[in-house]
């Protein structure tokens, strides 16, 4: 029982500094008034999540990529993940995008030319008059994926917050 018990103790006071450091986010998000910008994150995982305060639906959500994937693959992973949407919403009745045709891949795609960071985005028409992009964003040394969904001209205001975004 002692063993266990100094067993607990030590891990505990191993882990406890590097729960209770602060950890810096990677990513400065400079947003509108709108917009509430909110971070959440250690230093493997980081979760940054920027929504409209008022004047409709629209979410902004990225996250740091953790691993060793550079910006070149920006535009084959937007690719991958758009297919697996579309494949998913073909089976999914609570996901209703206007036009689903994942044989020819019937989205639009696009390019995210920021101060810090650039990428790739595939933009989805979804019923409601809503948009659901999915992106990546990064540099030379790491990746951030996320995604959107809002009204099209919340989407612009979204895109101009990444462009904007700088390194931490």
């Amino acid at each position: 029982m002692k063993t266990r018990l100094a067993a607990f103790i030590l891990i505990f006071s191993t882990f406890t500094p590097s729960i209770a450091e602060e950890v810096k986010p990677l990513v400065i998000v400079n947003a509108p008034e709108t917009w509430k910008v909110e971070f959440q994150g250690n230093n493997v995982l980081q979760v940054y999540s920027v929504t409209r305060k008022e004047g409709g639906l629209a979410s902004l959500q990225f996250t740091r990529f953790p691993g060793d994937i550079k910006t070149k693959q920006n535009l084959e992973d937007v690719e991958i993940r758009a297919a697996s949407l579309l494949a998913l919403a073909e089976g999914q009745k609570h996901l209703t995008l206007k036009s689903l045709a994942p044989k020819n891949n019937d989205f639009k795609r696009g390019e995210i030319h920021g101060d810090a960071f650039s990428g790739r985005f595939a933009k989805f028409e979804m019923e409601g008059e809503l948009y659901k992009i999915l992106f990546i964003i990064g540099d030379s040394e790491q990746n951030f994926p996320g995604e959107f969904i809002g009204k099209e001209e919340h989407w612009f205001e979204a895109l101009s917050i990444l462009q904007k975004l700088k390194k931490g």
